[in-house]
């Protein structure tokens, strides 16, 4: 009986309690956020998590939106919601704690009727058949800064491209003639707005081909081919590849108008050249190519070359000729011990005997293509300038005069016995 008053008393104590802190609680504060202002069909996010409650209680949240059913009671504060008419609409939120104390408040809702992009398609767009064309509609605008998004459609037989939210894309008509491209463009509000552009395709004129030439050269002989003259009416970028008929392989191609290419064998030959410019059939024609055998230098070494012991000699070759215009070396050798001198491009060079004695100088002249041509030059080195001995020129100036007959007329009255360093005594 006792436990029964015990348990009785506890249940009455609890229940009193309860009621208590029932009668002290305090409603939640709502904060429904707003007003809300969008366009139709646009998402819009209600946000009610400003609400607060100062018995710091679990809170449900409900929203009624007049142009459907309620929503269900959550604990989150947001939700969302798309009205797909414009007009003006009162949404309710409906906020209880644990207690079951609910508050209610409205908040207005205006949605604006969305506005179609302004779609610019850009062109009217004009090129050659097999360009790549530049398809560009960013000048198109959403008065409502909605995103759009693009879908192009061309009348050629190609499939359609996927919708982008790139306003700009390419493509290759292939076929002349005048089209009208399609362009769709959506903001997921409203319907899609389509435009046409008109798009001209004119015929490919193909590359005025010249080769250059016609080429002549030797064997061994670098060859230059040059086909720089080569135009394309249409200004297209060009492509190179030539192709040699002496068993060589075939180069590869290149936007460089110019190659090189040797030869090692007479004969006559017939050079192709094939260029394109990436829109029509490639042009190839041929060029005639003649490989002579090379003539040998006719070499003037000068000379023969006359001077004293140390005088510095100019050996002097520039007499020398190439028949083919071949640029030439030239290499000298001195058969006085001296050291060898280097090839050079420059037809003289000097060289200094310092004894007496006659000699031959080696010229040894190269055009690249034959076996150097060589030639002997005879030099005399002696105390005298002249090339013979002259009996009466006793003033070593190669003539008998009124000079000699001084030096004799002094000469009588010299004994050369007695004064051997008279001029007059100079043994030849």
């Amino acid at each position: 009986m006792k436990s029964r008053i015990i348990s009785l008393f506890s249940v009455s104590f609890l229940l009193l309690f309860h009621t208590l802190i029932a009668y002290g609680n305090s409603p939640p504060i709502i904060d429904p956020g707003g007003p809300y202002i969008a366009i139709a069909g646009e998402t819009i996010y209600f946000d009610a998590s400003g609400t607060t409650d100062p018995d710091g209680d679990t809170l449900t949240y409900l929203w009624y939106l007049d142009d459907g059913p309620p929503q269900f009671p959550s604990n989150n504060p947001i939700t969302t919601h798309i009205y797909e008419d414009h007009g003006t609409y009162n949404a309710i939120l409906t906020v209880t704690d644990s207690y079951n104390d609910a508050v209610q408040v409205e908040v207005s809702v205006t949605i604006n009727p969305n506005s179609s992009p302004q779609v610019d398609p850009g062109g009217p767009y004009i090129a050659i058949a097999g360009e790549t064309i530049y398809f560009d509609a960013s000048g198109t605008t959403d008065p409502d800064g909605d995103e759009l998004t693009y879908l192009w459609l061309f009348p050629d037989g190609s499939p359609p491209q996927f919708p982008s939210s790139n306003p700009i894309t390419t493509h290759i008509f292939h076929q002349p003639g005048t089209y009208n491209a399609l362009l769709v463009v959506t903001d997921s509000y409203s319907e899609p707005v389509t435009v046409e552009v008109s798009v001209t395709i004119n015929p490919n004129s193909p590359p005025q081909v010249d080769p250059g030439g016609p080429y002549i050269a030797a064997p061994g002989e670098t060859i230059q081919f040059d086909a720089s003259g080569t135009t394309d009416p249409d200004g297209d970028t060009l492509t190179y590849m030539w192709y040699f008929d002496d068993g060589s392989p075939p180069q590869f191609p290149s936007n460089n108008p110019i190659t090189t290419h040797i030869y090692d064998e007479p004969g006559t030959y017939n050079a192709i050249l094939t260029v394109g410019d990436s829109y029509s059939d490639a042009v190839t024609v041929e060029v005639s190519v003649l490989i002579t055998l090379n003539s040998p230098p006719q070499v003037d070494p000068g000379g023969p070359y006359i001077a004293l012991p140390g005088e510095t000699i100019y050996f002097d070759a520039s007499g020398t000729t190439d028949p083919d215009g071949d640029t030439l070396t030239y290499l000298w050798y001195f058969d006085d011990d001296s050291p060898r001198q280097f090839p050079r491009k420059n037809p003289i060079t000097t060289h200094i005997y310092k004894d007496i004695g006659t000699y031959n100088a080696v010229l040894a002249v190269n055009d690249s293509y034959n076996d150097p041509v060589r030639v002997e030059v005879p030099v005399i080195i002696s105390i005298s300038h002249c090339n013979y001995y002259l009996p009466g020129d006793l003033n070593d100036d190669c003539i008998i005069n009124l000079s000699d007959l001084a030096i004799i007329a002094a000469g009588w009255l010299t004994d050369c016995n007695t004064e051997p360093i008279d001029r007059s005594c100079t043994p030849k």
